[in-house]
Parts: C-alpha cells; structure tokens; sequence
C-alpha cells in the first residue's frame, strides 16, 4: 500500500501537476497573446503533410497572413522543402517533438531527446532559430519545464482548441464555430495533418476550406494575424503573476462590470461573517447579510501601472478611471439581480485618497499589524503588475497604508446611476456630515 501511494505521488507530480499548472494556470506556458491589440495567433500542429500543408500555405498566402507551425522534426525530414517554404513565406516554424509521442509515458532521457534533439534538427538543417515548443496533445511532464527552459525555449498551449482534428464539415459550419469563440489573444490550435492517432485522416481538408472565412471574417472585424513571436514575449515573473491573477479572480468570484469599455472594478456577492457592526455610516452589519466585495479588474489595473514612474502618478490616474467606472458599478448595482439585496459595498485598498470625495467612508485596516500586511500585501500586488517592478514604482509607495472603503448601495445609485455619467466634485451636492448615508 505504501509503495502504490508513494508511485501516484511520482506519476503526480512528474505528470499531472506539470500539465495542470501548464495547460490550465498557463504556469511557465503561453496559453493567449496579450490581450488589447486585438491579435490573433493561428497555430498548426504535426505536420508537415505533403497533401494539405502546401494547400493551407497556398491560402495564408494569398490571403497575406502568417502562422506558426509546430512541426514534428521526423516529418520535417521527410518533406524538408515544406518547411523550406514556410520559411521563405514568413512563418514561423516551431517544434512539436521528433514524433508524435506522449510526454506522460517518456522517462528524462527520451524527453530530452524529444525536445533538444527536434530543436537541434532543425535548427542545422534550416538554419533558423527555435523559440517555442508545444508538446504533444498538451501533455507535459517535469522534464519538459526543465529542458525548455535550459534551452530559452517557450512552452505553448492554445487558448481555443478547434477540435479540427475529428472534423467532419461542412466548412462553413466549422468556420462558424471558431468564429464564435474568438477573442482578443486568442492562439487558435489548428492542424495541418490527419496522420496522428486519434485524428480523421482526412479532417485538415475541412480545416483547408474554412480557413478562408475565418481569415476574412478577422480582416473585416479590424483582427489582426500573428505569429507568435510577432507578439512581445512575457518574462517568467509576468507569466507567474498573470497565473496567480486567474486563480485569484476564480477563487474570490469576482465577476466583471459593464461591456461599454474598461472598467476598474469588479464585483463579489459575499455574506458578511463577522460579529455584529455598526459602521461609521450607520449602517448595522449582521451575521449573515449579503455583501459586495469590490476588487480591482486586473487587467486595467495593469494598463494603469505599467507606465506610472511613482506611486503618486498611479494614485492620479487611479482616480481618473475610477471617476469612469463607478457608474459602470451603480448601474449593476441598479439593474443586475446577482447584486440585489446587498447592504454594503466595501473594498480594500492602499489607493484610498480622494474616496472620501467620491462619497466612500474610509477606514484604516486595524489592528496595526493586519494593515501592514495587508498594505505590504496590495504594494505587493502593484509592484507585480509594473513591468520593472520595483526599478520605477517605489517612490512614494511607502507612504500609503491599506484602508477600508465602503458606501451604500443605495447613495452609489444615486450619485452615480444612469442620468450621472461624472463623480462629484467636492461640495457639489455630497452631503459632508458626519452622519451622512454612505
């Protein structure tokens, strides 16, 4: 019985945990370009194929758009004026392993080989330079972190999977149905050859004819077509952030707010769970009572930090867009039944200045030391989403402390509902005293 538990063990964390944190955190992986360029990145995997690769080529082509191709290097070999003529048009030519073999059954010694060995293939063979390496069916192991990053050479999955591999048609159909799940970053997985096990032999020639529409249905949306190293790549520390990122936002339920443009705030209904409170405000919390936890949209936030030098700059153009995205709140506040019936919305932050203004309650963080965690903790995140880290955002930031902020939802709606499009400035019609509805 030991000896079985102590082998699941290995098989987990040389298998399983490697491809959860890769395909499914992206932890160490490429999963989606970087959202907010509206690109796209198209992706063929297994070839090449003497019968569909020269057709698809012909296509992206004519319709002057690039790709990335994850070749098997044993196919390579075997049709080497394929690859010859990726090259020469523009693509870009990845690895996919020697063959088609699953990292989950190779020991160290074969998945060196697999990555290492394919790089070295083709880099002598036609002279370019590897960069990416996707194994096969997404399947990692943890000598595939290991060797891909001796190597400088990226791990790629996909964040829309075509199922184009048991594809049947009709292409349009087909076409349709990449279409509907295509979204700004996204890395389509597509395939440019029907002879791996699992897939219809004749299913790249489905993909073949709905390429076309796929492509021009991109080109009139305003979508542009990349190869992946067209994009700016992610160091290690942004690709551990953006992981955390999504695990945090699935783990709080925090929903977003508003699809007119970027808002900063997002919201999570939460039942109050402490004893018995009367807040500044006079709002009395019970155990029990549905509440909404305001934090921040991450990706705004970033669009935020990543070019303010000081913390001063930051808490500026923090308030800038807040004064854009609190009508964007009450509104949800107002209309979606998810937030109905919640007594409070409160949020923790160490960019509280000016709240107060804007009709919020502030409130240190006590006892003193949960606010300074809690204020390391928010610095922490801010210093995470800049892309120097501490070399540009430290001025300053030592000042701000972590704050409560709260207000009702009933005075967001009525200073910011749907007939208020601006925050109030001071004076203009926020009750300053001390007992006010917030």
């Amino acid at each position: 019985m030991v000896f079985m538990r102590v082998g699941l063990l290995l098989i987990l964390v040389y298998t399983v945990i490697p491809t959860l944190l890769g395909r499914t955190l992206g932890i160490g992986c490429v999963k989606r370009l970087p959202p907010g360029a509206k690109q796209i990145a198209l992706t063929f995997d297994d070839g090449p194929n003497p019968r569909y690769t020269p057709e698809i080529l012909e296509i992206l082509r004519a319709e002057g758009v690039r790709a990335t191709f994850f070749v098997l290097a044993e196919n390579a070999a075997r049709y080497p004026d394929l690859v010859k003529k990726m090259v020469a048009d523009g693509h870009e030519v990845a690895i996919h392993g020697l063959a088609h073999r699953p990292l989950w059954l190779l020991g160290p010694g074969r998945t060196r080989r697999e990555v290492i060995e394919a790089a070295k293939r083709l880099e002598s063979t036609f002279g370019i330079q590897i960069h990416w390496y996707r194994p096969p069916w997404g399947l990692l192991n943890l000598p595939a972190y290991v060797w891909s990053l001796r190597l400088g050479i990226r791990l790629v999955m996909w964040s829309h999977m075509s199922w184009d591999w048991a594809a049947k048609g009709p292409p349009a159909e087909f076409a349709r149905k990449i279409i509907r799940h295509m979204k700004d970053g996204a890395i389509v997985l597509l395939h440019d050859s029907g002879d791996t096990f699992g897939a219809r032999p004749d299913a790249p020639a489905v993909v073949a004819q709905a390429l076309p529409l796929v492509i021009r249905w991109a080109k009139q949306s305003g979508w542009r077509m990349v190869t992946l190293s067209d994009v700016e790549k992610r160091s290690f520390r942004e690709s551990i952030w953006k992981a955390w990122d999504r695990l945090g936002s699935r783990l709080m339920h925090s929903h977003p707010l508003g699809d007119s443009g970027p808002c900063l705030f997002r919201l999570a209904r939460r039942r109050y769970w402490w004893w018995p409170v009367t807040l500044k405000n006079g709002t009395r919390l019970r155990f029990g009572d549905a509440v909404a936890e305001i934090h921040f949209d991450n990706a705004v936030l970033e669009s935020l930090v990543k070019d303010a030098k000081s913390a001063w700059q930051l808490s500026l153009r923090y308030m800038q867009v807040a004064r854009r995205s609190l009508p964007v709140l009450a509104r949800a506040l107002a209309e979606d039944p998810r937030w109905r019936g919640v007594r409070i919305v409160y949020g923790l932050s160490v960019l509280s200045r000016g709240a107060d203004k804007a009709g919020f309650t502030i409130s240190p963080v006590r006892p003193r030391w949960l606010r300074r965690v809690a204020t390391r903790y928010l610095q922490g995140v801010m210093l995470g989403h800049h892309p120097e880290g501490r070399n540009r955002l430290t001025q300053g930031l030592h000042e701000l402390g972590a704050d409560w902020i709260y207000i009702s939802p009933e005075t967001l709606i009525r200073l910011y509902g749907s007939r208020r499009e601006e925050v109030p400035s001071a004076g203009s019609g926020v009750d300053r005293s001390p007992n006010r509805e917030v």
